[in-house]
C-alpha cells in the first residue's frame, strides 16, 4: 500500500481546499455547469487516488493533475472585467485562456498514462503513439462532458463547433509535446 508522501499530502489538500471554495462560489452563483465540473473533478481525483495505490504516481503527475483542476476552477470562477477567465485571450491575444488548460490537462494527462504503462516492454514509437491516442481520448471525453452539458443545461458557455475543433487541437498539441518531452528527456520511454 502506497502511502502519501508530504508533498502529496500538500497536494490533496490544495485540492480539497480549492474544490470546496469553487464548490461553494459556483453553488452560490447557482452556476450549475461549473458545478457539475466541481464533481466532476471529486470523481476524477477520488479515481487517480485509486490509481496512485497501485502504480505510485510521481509528484509532478500529481500536482500537474492539480494544477489543471485548479486552473479550470479558476477559468469558470474568476471574472476579470465582467469576463469569465475562460473567455479572456491571452498568449498573444490569439489563444484563449480555455486552449491552455486543455493544452496542459492533455500533457499532464499523458505523463499520467506514461507512469502507468512504463514497465511494459514496447517499442518507443508504439508507446508514442499510445499516449498521443490516449491523451486525445481523455480530452475527447472532456469534450463528451461538455456536450452533454449543452443538451442538458438552457445556457452554457462552452461555445460552439469552432470551440470544440480547437479544444482537440489544443488536446493533441499538449500530447505530442508531452510525448516528444518524455523521448527528449529518456532514452528509452
Amino acid at each position: 500500500m502506497v502511502k502519501l508522501t508530504k508533498t502529496q499530502l500538500f497536494i490533496l489538500i490544495i485540492d480539497i481546499l480549492y474544490l470546496l471554495i469553487f464548490g461553494i462560489l459556483f453553488w452560490k452563483r447557482g452556476n450549475v455547469e461549473f458545478f457539475v465540473y466541481v464533481i466532476s473533478i471529486i470523481l476524477l481525483l477520488v479515481f487517480v487516488g485509486l490509481l496512485h495505490l497501485k502504480f505510485n504516481f510521481s509528484n509532478f503527475v500529481l500536482g500537474g493533475l492539480s494544477f489543471v483542476g485548479l486552473l479550470h476552477m479558476i477559468g469558470g470562477g474568476v471574472i476579470v472585467n465582467g469576463l469569465i477567465m475562460y473567455g479572456h485571450y491571452l498568449v498573444l491575444g490569439i489563444i484563449r485562456y480555455d486552449k491552455i488548460v486543455h493544452f496542459f490537462g492533455i500533457f499532464f494527462a499523458v505523463f499520467l498514462i506514461y507512469e502507468m504503462i512504463k514497465s511494459k516492454r514496447v517499442s518507443k514509437l508504439v508507446l508514442s503513439l499510445i499516449l498521443i491516442l490516449s491523451g486525445i481520448g481523455i480530452g475527447t471525453l472532456h469534450e463528451l462532458l461538455e456536450y452533454s452539458l449543452v443538451v442538458i443545461l438552457p445556457e452554457t458557455g462552452v461555445g460552439g463547433y469552432e470551440n470544440t475543433m480547437g479544444d482537440i487541437l489544443f488536446n493533441a498539441i499538449g500530447a505530442v509535446v508531452a510525448v516528444g518531452w518524455l523521448n527528449f528527456r529518456r532514452k528509452k520511454i
